[in-house]
């Protein structure tokens, strides 16, 4: 039940993310993605009434991976950038905080 319930969590921020990209830039058929896979991993947890939760957690997993991804692509990551956030090669950004010379009163 916790599993699925962070499956469900996880899905719908992807989903989310993948639907708004799609709408802004004109891309519908991402929409229809996310359309098909909710109803999919919507009608899997009905075989939980069976006891069949393997059937219904794993291809939601699954489900969650690729969107995972695509969500990843359509907000701008790449393979490299995504390589450069786990390594730490990226820029570092230090912001130097202004100077105070105490309470003003």
């Amino acid at each position: 039940s916790a599993s699925m319930t962070l499956c469900m969590i996880l899905l719908h921020t992807c989903w989310g993310i993948i639907f708004f990209s799609s709408m802004d830039k004109g891309q519908y058929h991402w929409s229809v993605y996310v359309f098909a896979s909710h109803m999919l991993v919507s009608c899997l947890t009905l075989l939980n009434q069976r006891y069949l939760y393997v059937a219904s957690v794993l291809p939601a997993y699954a489900v969650l991976c690729v969107s995972a991804v695509l969500a990843a692509s359509q907000a701008g990551a790449s393979i490299s950038s995504v390589k450069k956030a786990f390594i730490g090669e990226g820029e570092t950004v230090t912001v130097d905080a202004p100077a105070t010379s105490g309470l003003q009163s």
